[in-house]
């Protein structure tokens, strides 16, 4: 009878250990179908990001360039607004040297009648 017990009793311990390594497997069989499931819900996310992240970076070079060509055109107005104010300097200078010009010659003008009209 001890045999019988014996038997029965490493039949339980097998069953027991049977058991448990089985639900050890189908747990980790379990963990690795979700993860699967995880990663194929994920992969499109991160796809999308990736193009989402590409398509933020062209942007941000795009508005680099554009900031610096700003600055360029900004940097061409400054020198020209400066070019106008030396032109226009140089035009007043000018335009009082003509003024000059202008009461000498009525001088020379004038000068020349009263001396025409004494002979």
């Amino acid at each position: 009878m001890s045999d019988y017990v014996w038997q029965i009793f490493v039949l339980v311990l097998t069953s027991a250990c049977g058991w448990f390594f089985g639900k050890l497997q189908t747990k980790r069989e379990q963990k690795q179908s979700d993860l699967q499931i995880i990663e194929e819900a994920i992969s499109p996310l991160l796809t999308s990001i990736r193009d989402l992240t590409e398509h933020n970076n062209r942007l941000v070079e795009q508005y680099l360039e554009e900031q610096k060509q700003r600055l360029a055109v900004q940097e061409e107005n400054k020198n020209l607004k400066a070019e106008r104010a030396e032109l226009a300097e140089q035009v007043s200078k000018l335009t009082a040297k003509v003024e000059k010009l202008e009461r000498t010659i009525k001088q020379l003008a004038k000068y020349e009648k009263d001396t025409l009209s004494d002979d």
